[in-house]
């Protein structure tokens, strides 16, 4: 994992006293996993902890009182461990920033396993990059202007149902149509995969597209996740390599995976007993973690914490998903930066703007959020101006357009409940 410092950095500009850890291990490989369960729980969560009531004692030391308020901030795994905190020191944070969380760590390593190995690896069913772009195109047609307006952003991935006969060679003579095989795996992707009985993964989100294509396109990081969960996490087979990647392999290994690293549950009681907030975001188009992860266990949430309604939940945890945003620091084609790093200005932002502030503003102030503003910087330069600004809205409730423009004019989107 590394100390992340320009995140330290970025909470300090914000006025906050920030501290960060290495997970405990120096993160160029998972290797000091390796049948070391106690350095599994500081990697899954204790890391945190550890390093927070650390910061809270040095804190009371130079400041000689005691902290105001504790917040996390995390992204993928930093934002598993932070829900993982919040179930096991419910009484740490009073408030969870919770971006693109890994929470189905395991089940999203076997999944590119499944796509790489299991479709695409010396298969007739791989997908080039010309492939790609024609399946991003045809997406687009289909799904782009179901939010009101035809802008190449899929605003909400739930409205698509998307029908791959069109790219079929066998149903139209297009230039880079795909074969059967082809457009099997194109839909396999976009499907959940059942690991056996137990384990799960919702598939990519319509929308994702473009990065997906590149990630599996330059396969070898994915690549070594999938070795070094093998080598080092379960079962520990050192000798293991991708080609030896099956399903009944795939299901062997997460059943016998470390219990801190199974999916997380999604009771967080005591953390709502105890009055702590937390503000989830994801982006749409994250083509590492898909958003159907954070859908599903955003619902889980309503079900095991609240009365299986959104509403009863409200109090503690809000959820926003990001249009056309990618993974953890964006880079996609909407409105994709929400203060969730150190790049921009932070120091200037309002609470609407920046999902720090916001959550701080929930907790101190009782102001809930209603809404994250997200904006794109022209070719992503924060010097450049900014090109895109949306205001994204809380789950389940998603953005239509009723303006009468190209879809940038942000007072024209409207939430609405699908």
């Amino acid at each position: 994992m590394g100390i992340d410092y320009p995140q330290m950095a970025y909470g300090t500009a914000l006025g906050f006293a920030s501290v960060g850890s290495n997970g405990g291990h120096n993160g160029t490989s998972a290797s000091a996993l390796l049948n070391q369960r106690e350095v599994v729980s500081d990697f899954a969560w204790r890391s945190v902890q550890q390093a927070t009531l650390v910061a809270k004692a040095v804190v009371k030391q130079y400041y000689d009182r005691e902290a105001f308020k504790s917040y996390h901030i995390g992204c993928a795994t930093g934002a598993r461990q932070g829900l993982r905190v919040a179930q096991a020191d419910p009484e740490l944070f009073d408030g969870i920033v919770v971006g693109a969380p890994a929470v189905n760590l395991g089940n999203t390593v076997m999944w590119y396993g499944a796509v790489l190995e299991g479709l695409f690896h010396g298969n007739a069913s791989y997908l080039t990059k010309e492939n790609w772009d024609l399946v991003h195109e045809e997406l687009l047609s289909q799904c782009d202007d179901l939010d009101g307006v035809t802008d190449g952003i899929i605003e909400d991935s739930r409205r698509c149902q998307f029908e791959s006969l069109p790219l079929n060679c066998w149903i139209v003579d297009r230039e880079n149509c795909l074969t059967t095989s082809q457009a099997f795996a194109v839909d396999r992707i976009f499907s959940p995969l059942e690991f056996g009985v137990n384990y799960s993964y919702p598939g990519a989100a319509y929308g994702s597209e473009v990065g997906l294509a590149d990630a599996l396109l330059k396969s070898e990081p994915l690549l070594t996740l999938l070795e070094e969960w093998y080598h080092y996490v379960s079962p520990g087979n050192l000798s293991w390599q991708p080609s030896d990647y099956d399903t009944n392999d795939a299901i062997r290994s997460l059943t016998e995976a470390p219990d801190e690293l199974r999916p997380l549950n999604a009771d967080l009681k005591a953390f709502r007993a105890r009055g702590g907030k937390i503000l989830h975001w994801h982006g749409s188009s994250d083509p590492l973690i898909s958003i159907l992860n954070s859908d599903h266990y955003y619902d889980s949430v309503v079900n095991t914490t609240g009365d299986e309604d959104a509403s009863t939940i409200d109090d503690f945890y809000r959820y926003f998903r990001l249009s056309g945003t990618g993974h953890c620091d964006g880079r996609g084609p909407g409105a994709d930066y929400v203060g969730q790093d150190d790049r921009g200005q932070p120091d200037k932002m309002k609470p609407e703007e920046n999902v720090l502030l916001a959550l701080a503003g929930w907790v101190e102030h009782g102001e809930a959020p209603e809404m994250l503003r997200g904006v794109k910087w022209v070719d992503d330069d924060p010097d450049k101006g900014v090109e895109l600004a949306r205001r994204h809205c809380r789950y389940p409730y998603a953005n239509r357009y009723q303006g009468s423009g190209d879809g940038k004019d942000e007072d024209g989107w409207v939430c609405e409940e699908l």
